[in-house]
């Protein structure tokens, strides 16, 4: 059996969307606006549409997981060692129950 594929390369990552499961408002942030914005933030980020607070995306402890991803992402793409990462995910009208 064989199995579309969809893929794409780590560098072609250029925005982060996030979905608030509250009120199903959806925001985007350029990756680098990302690692800017919320770097120096001392509070979780919130929905811009209802202020539901993303508790779990900021731990006080470990800092902002967004940035955190954000940065590894910047990091990655900026690797200078002759790779480049690609991500693989299968194509959901391939997929067979």
């Amino acid at each position: 059996m064989s199995r579309k594929l969809l893929a794409f390369l780590l560098s072609e990552l250029e925005t982060i969307r996030v979905i608030c499961q509250r009120c199903k408002g959806i925001a985007e942030m350029p990756v680098a606006e990302i690692a800017e914005c919320y770097k120096t933030a001392d509070t979780p980020p919130k929905c811009p549409f209802c202020d539901h607070v993303f508790v779990g995306v900021y731990a006080m402890h470990k800092g902002n997981k967004l940035v955190k991803l954000a940065e590894a992402i910047i990091e990655l793409r900026d690797l200078k060692d002759g790779i480049e990462i690609e991500f693989v995910l299968p194509d959901a009208s391939s997929i067979t129950s």
